[in-house]
């Protein structure tokens, strides 16, 4: 069969090889977008736990309190050093 004669054939491939392409396409598409709402759950945890450390923060510097003697001092900054050290994980 002579392919000038009969371009039906071509025309298919053509179009299946263009069907594929796409279809490639979007599968890395749906990739991106599954791999950046992963990213932004991450983001939306770190962040919530974020206003929990500030909020505690605040909530430890607003009671601060001056100290008359020297062990109370010591006392107060470490438990501030315990805070400041706190993980957000």
């Amino acid at each position: 069969m002579n392919f000038h004669s009969n371009p039906l054939p071509f025309c298919f491939i053509s179009s299946r090889f263009d069907f594929e392409k796409f279809v490639a396409a979007l599968n890395d598409v749906i990739h991106g977008l599954e791999e950046r709402l992963q990213q932004w759950s991450e983001y939306e945890g770190s962040f919530d736990r974020l206003l929990v450390w500030l909020s505690e923060s605040e909530t430890a510097l607003k009671n601060y309190a001056p100290r008359s003697t020297l062990e109370e001092k010591q006392e107060q900054l470490e438990k501030y050093k315990v805070h400041s050290n706190k993980k957000l994980l």
